[in-house]
């Protein structure tokens, strides 16, 4: 799975109530006390994924129509906190000061104060995977990054796991933001994001309570979303799960006769595939794909119990056009599917013509020069889970008239942190 590759003027603020309306949240601090005081000109927002840790500085801009922008972005990502588990101590000088080296450069260069610019700490998916386990690690972890961010300099906003259910519901509000829909009842822009370790649905709720709604205070009205997160969904990890169900995930990879490199796919598995021996089957592929949605949809945990499935009977969701976003969009720029095509039959023909036959890697690797090893080693994988889990009746069934794999708005694809940050700079 890759790591994230890189409307209107409103005010935001997360109700404090949102926090507490599900049990998995007692203890989470509210957004909305993160932002006290005066709405900032500037925060920066370092997203701390399941596939690398990256930093995005993000500027209010008064001007009616624009919602907050990125500012800068740090040249260099660095490893998830979740690879840190067997040594806790070295996130906040490996993983986290290494980017705040990089926003000091800028911040200097643009003649900024520190403490005029905050910065927030959001781990994701990665770092909630560890804490099922390793719950003692994940505290380290996060003192040691804690124990950065203070010696930066910069005011600390937030530290923290992001709560599940938040990381789909600031995405579909910086979609909505982005698409001038947030406060139109009648256009609803739902998101589907696929990352590494989970994958996020989120689309405008026609109750104000129920298993995975939540509430947002939108420039003094309330918008209800439904957001809901699959932990073990992410592409990474329905992966895993697919090759130990299929004896190594033969049937998902493409062969490779030739002997060129790679002579393997997914060597970071316990099951990696010889590549001569692959043979990419389609429907096998996504059957199989299909079994993992199924059992791992079944887990209902406290914030969620809504199965995949039991999304398409949810008011709401049929009158949402859904966007893909991470995992979900890629699938479709790796396949160079246009913006136009990008829904089911384009994909599913492209990964079919692609993948199969003696010898497909020759064709993976001939879609583009910079489709190259991680990537493309897992770009049939990958296409062929998406079809499962955005299209599939045993998935979220989302119709593909209903779909665009390929979303951008004023130039850029909407994001959780962008979400975030307009509840920062615009509370």
């Amino acid at each position: 799975m890759h790591s994230v590759r890189s409307s209107r003027f409103i005010t935001v603020a997360l109700a404090m109530a949102l926090f507490f309306a599900l049990p998995s949240f007692a203890s989470a601090q509210p957004l909305a006390e993160e932002g006290k005081g005066a709405a900032p000109r500037y925060v920066a927002v370092i997203d701390a994924g399941s596939s690398g840790t990256r930093l995005t500085l993000f500027t209010r801009v008064n001007v009616r129509g624009i919602a907050p922008q990125e500012a800068y972005e740090a040249s260099i990502s660095t490893e998830g906190l979740s690879s840190f588990a067997e040594s806790p101590s070295r996130a906040g000088p490996d993983a986290i000061k290494p980017l705040l080296d990089q926003l000091d450069i800028f911040t200097q260069a643009q003649g900024l104060a520190k403490g005029d610019v905050p910065v927030a700490l959001l781990a994701t998916a990665g770092l909630r995977t560890v804490r099922l386990s390793q719950p003692a690690a994940v505290q380290e972890i996060l003192n040691s990054t804690r124990a950065s961010l203070d010696a930066s300099g910069y005011p600390v906003l937030g530290n923290r796991i992001l709560p599940a259910v938040m990381e789909g519901s600031l995405a579909w509000l910086d979609a909505n933001v982005l698409s001038g829909t947030v406060e139109n009842k009648k256009k609803n822009v739902g998101i589907i994001e696929i990352g590494g370790a989970s994958a996020q649905v989120a689309f405008r709720a026609r109750a104000s309570k129920g298993p995975g709604i939540v509430t947002l205070a939108v420039n003094g009205s309330t918008v209800s979303v439904l957001s809901v997160s699959y932990l073990g969904l992410g592409s990474n990890l329905a992966r895993e799960d697919m090759q130990e169900r299929t004896g190594g995930g033969k049937i998902c990879f493409p062969n490779n006769a030739a002997g060129a490199p790679p002579t393997t796919y997914d060597t970071d598995t316990a099951t990696p595939v010889v590549s001569q021996e692959a043979n990419f089957d389609l429907k096998e592929c996504r059957e199989a794909y299909s079994a993992v949605v199924t059992s791992v949809g079944s887990r209902r945990s406290p914030a969620a119990r809504v199965a995949p499935t039991d999304l398409r009977s949810t008011p709401g969701f049929a009158d949402s056009r859904f966007i893909g976003l991470g995992g979900a969009s890629f699938s479709f720029s790796d396949f160079q599917i246009p913006s136009a095509s990008s829904s089911r039959p384009a994909l599913v023909s492209k990964v079919r013509s692609t993948c199969t036959g003696p010898n497909a890697w020759a064709k993976v690797i001939s879609l583009s020069e910079d489709l190259v090893s991680p990537f493309a080693d897992t770009a049939c994988t990958n296409g062929t889970y998406v079809d499962a889990l955005v299209f599939s009746r045993k998935g979220v069934g989302i119709a593909p008239k209903d779909f665009n794999g390929s979303p951008e708005f004023d130039g850029r694809s909407p994001s959780w942190p962008a979400g975030y940050a307009t509840t920062v700079l615009h509370p």
